[in-house]
């Protein structure tokens, strides 16, 4: 939701967290141990976004942006 950060609910706020950071790490978390235990080794590649980098890249983004900040930083 792109919207005041004042005005943004504690809701929204964990909707964006738990589909684009703690999403992205259970898949990344269960993807590395099918990998491990297949003794084959591999990549996990996490798309973000720009607004993860520079939040001035989506004014009213803050939930958003923290969002991809913390994909960045995960992966």
């Amino acid at each position: 939701n792109v919207k005041d950060p004042l005005e943004l609910t504690e809701e929204e706020w964990n909707q964006n967290i738990r589909t684009n950071l703690t999403g992205s790490w259970l898949v990344s978390k269960y993807v590395c141990m099918l990998m491990r235990d297949a003794k084959q080794g591999g990549s996990v590649i996490n798309i973000s976004s720009i607004a993860g980098l520079n939040r001035g890249q989506l004014p009213g983004g803050l939930a958003y942006a923290s969002s991809k900040a913390g994909l960045n930083t995960m992966t």
